[in-house]
């Protein structure tokens, strides 16, 4: 966004330009490897554009099936040497899969022990015995409720002296919060950890001893990165998977085997996206005039994109359509995520410290007004929501209740860009562009095991925003098979979308987090299933 828009400024720098290392390989697929790979090819063209072709790429992974292909796909070089002797120091690790004991032993549908309580119990018992620990979650929230439930047990035991060696860690603090985090453990004076995948690459946070990951992380590679995290310079380590009580959990409670035999993952994007590749097009043109022999970086499809959304000079020439402005890379997101963001401020006492920073798209669903909100096992309440400004407003408060918005989220097509015939049937599946609106109305208060205590109504501003995505028609036959087998519609349906959110990073060389779905469940709704 700084250094490729200015490249009369950084030619030297260009000219002199030898190794560029991306560690962390299989990091970069789906959306954000094509982003990435464009961002390469970007950069190779204007390296090149000044008589620089010596660039050399240097790249690491420990948990990829095809290094030299990614590699060759992801900077668009065909010469890749591939080393794969690990001469790395490293201990002995043992791996467990720990699953919660049942409630009830005689009853398994009364499920299983709070795998929160249980990490934190064994979490707990590792640091007790001086065993240096970082804890995975899969998101913000179990995070927070982690890091409570650990201070909470651990001020029970009198053990206040642990409690204030082990810290929260997740995008979203402060960066001058989160170095210092990384200091204290680095430097030993945390005895845990608990994060979000964060912490799962890049920084170095010293030797660990243990790592505990609540719940399986969506990917084998995720897993055993994770895993990597203890055990370096040569001392032995523990790696445990916690399983929740999802059905992949317990697929791999009874098949823990799997979890360390099983290949690993190829990684794979889609270079030919037409909406990232033109997003990049218009950058390189502005970065320099496009020209011919271009389509070695970009692809064939590069003579239609500019002939249709780029702007000719005489010379044979393209340039970046104006209605990109000044800076095309500005409107470029590489990890395709809203613009703003909103700022947690904490008023406790008239205080106006700032906690962190959410993105637009999550703050509408945690910090309405009345939500119980969680930083570094404190608990806050909010108690305004500044729209305008984008600020929400929270208090310190000592409860016994969580919250759980209420909420729509309804999505309608808006334009349709394609349709395209379901092979073997009589309808079609149609893509174009959609809107997305959510509107919180409310929330639940929750006691510790999620009953509903209260019932609360609140006004929020809906949130809308414009994607890309794809829907179809539910054959009429399909929900008479439904209703004659008495199942309940919206819910076939939306156990339906779920099968599909699984399998199409197989499909559609995603990543999680890139497709989304919406399923109707209001009545009227009930004709179509949508994916955003």
């Amino acid at each position: 966004m700084t250094i490729l828009p200015r490249e009369d400024e950084w030619r030297r720098f260009f000219r002199n330009l030898r190794y560029v290392v991306v560690d962390e390989l299989h990091y970069y697929g789906g959306l954000f490897g094509a982003h990435v790979a464009l961002v390469m090819r970007r950069l190779r063209r204007i390296c090149c554009a000044i008589g620089n072709d010596q660039v050399r790429f240097i790249s690491c992974s420990a948990t990829i099936a095809n290094p030299v292909e990614h590699m060759q796909n992801l900077f668009g070089i065909d010469d890749v040497v591939l080393v794969d002797e690990d001469g790395s120091p490293s201990g002995r690790k043992e791996h467990v899969v720990w699953n919660p004991r049942l409630n009830d032993p005689d009853d398994p549908r009364q499920g299983r022990v709070s795998t929160i309580t249980e990490t934190s119990r064994i979490f707990r018992f590792l640091m007790d015995r001086g065993v240096r620990c970082i804890v995975f979650c899969k998101v913000r929230i179990f995070c927070e409720l982690l890091m409570k439930q650990v201070r909470a047990d651990l001020m029970e035991q009198g053990r206040g002296d642990v409690a204030q060696r082990v810290m929260a860690y997740r995008s979203g603090y402060s960066a001058a919060d989160r170095r210092q985090i990384e200091r204290d453990m680095f430097s030993g004076q945390l005895l845990g950890i608990v994060s979000t995948t964060a912490l799962e690459l890049g920084v170095d946070i010293g030797s660990l001893d243990a790592v505990l990951t609540v719940s399986f992380p969506y990917t084998l590679p995720g897993l055993r990165q994770q895993a990597g995290r203890a055990g370096r310079r040569q001392k032995d380590s523990l790696s445990m998977l916690v399983c929740g009580p999802f059905p992949l959990d317990q697929h791999f409670a009874r098949n823990p085997a799997e979890l360390w035999t099983a290949p690993f993952s190829k990684v794979a994007f889609d270079l030919g996206n037409p909406i990232v590749l033109e997003g990049h097009v218009q950058c390189a043109a502005k970065e320099m005039p496009i020209e011919a022999g271009d389509g070695q970086y970009f692809g064939d499809d590069l003579p239609r994109i500019c002939a249709e959304q780029l702007v000719a000079d005489d010379e044979g020439f393209w340039h970046a359509n104006p209605s990109w402005g000044f800076n095309p890379a500005k409107l470029v997101s590489l990890r395709a995520s809203e613009e703003g963001s909103y700022t947690v401020v904490d008023v406790t006492g008239g205080k106006t410290d700032v906690l962190e920073e959410l993105e637009t798209s999550r703050a509408i669903f945690t910090t309405y007004e009345g939500a119980v909100y969680h930083h570094q096992a404190r608990t806050f309440v909010v108690k305004r929501m500044d729209h305008d400004a984008k600020i929400a407003h929270v208090q310190r408060a000592t409860i016994n209740y969580q919250t759980r918005s209420r909420d729509f989220t309804n999505v309608d097509p808006v334009d349709t860009l394609a349709a395209r015939e379901i092979a073997g049937s009589s309808f079609a599946a149609a893509y174009g562009t959609i809107k997305i609106e959510s509107v919180i109305f409310g929330y639940f208060k929750l006691d510790r095991r999620n009953n509903i205590l209260d019932t609360v109504d609140v006004y929020s501003p809906s949130f809308v925003r414009s994607s890309h995505g794809m829907w179809v028609d539910v054959p009429a036959r399909a929900l008479e098979i439904l209703v004659a087998k008495g199942f309940h519609l919206a819910g076939a349906i939306h156990a339906a979308e779920h099968a599909v959110l699984s399998l199409s990073p197989v499909v559609a060389m995603s990543t999680e987090g890139d497709i989304k779905t919406e399923c109707k469940v209001s009545q009227a709704g009930l004709g179509y299933f949508y994916i955003k």
